[in-house]
């Protein structure tokens, strides 16, 4: 299957380089990496054309600044692929993890989510601890918590003809949709494999504070 790789970036300057070599070195080869950079303002988008430069893979998207959710619902919009897998601009994926999830993926005929377990890392990529998924998987579960982080989550086509039919004008993190979504219409497969190191810093996204979770 193609797989189909999607990244915003957005002033990812400090670790972009080991993600995007993370990608490019996968074992599964059959892939394509579309990148959105969502107006950035740094060294971004030279380190973006030089990689561009030299692997056909890579289409880059210089679009403005609208969020890394809206972003990556732009791409996904576009993007014409077998399945699709979502990528943060800081952290790092082992050479197999599109591998493992193409063996999942290309055998189901509906709406599928696979994700992976993760290393949760601090700034340096050193270890801390490794991620907790002893959940439920369910789509009562997905109504209050989002368990599926995005860079960790491939999709099938099926999975995204369902989401992008009625993609939501305000919600606060593609991921949990696209599990709220799968778990309400298909199927979520969890792999107990760590296959990314997750970076955590002052400047992740992705981050979600304490009030925000009550509020939600």
């Amino acid at each position: 299957m193609k797989i189909a790789v999607l990244l915003s970036t957005f002033n990812g300057e400090k670790y972009l380089k080991e993600q995007i070599e993370s990608i490019l070195s996968q074992s599964h080869k059959d892939l394509i990496l579309y990148i959105r950079d969502d107006g950035s303002s740094d060294n971004t988008k030279i380190i973006l054309g030089n990689y561009a430069s030299k692997d056909r893979r890579i289409t880059i998207d210089y679009g403005r600044n609208i969020g890394y959710t809206r972003s990556f619902f732009e791409m996904l919009k576009v993007v014409e692929a077998d399945a699709y897998a979502f990528c943060d601009q800081d952290d790092l994926w082992m050479s197999d993890k599109l591998e493992r999830a193409n063996r999942i993926l290309e055998k189901t005929r509906v709406p599928t989510l696979w994700f992976s377990n993760v290393n949760i890392c601090d700034e340096n990529m050193k270890y801390v601890s490794k991620g907790n998924r002893d959940y439920l998987l369910s789509f009562s579960n997905s109504l209050f918590m989002n368990v599926t982080q995005g860079m960790t989550m491939v999709i099938n086509n099926y999975a995204r003809k369902q989401i992008i039919k009625a993609l939501p004008i305000n919600i606060m993190y593609h991921d949990w949709w696209f599990y709220k979504v799968c778990s309400a219409f298909g199927d979520i497969v969890f792999d107990e494999q760590v296959l990314v190191n997750y970076r955590r810093h002052g400047n992740n996204a992705s981050e979600l504070s304490y009030n925000k979770r009550l509020k939600i």
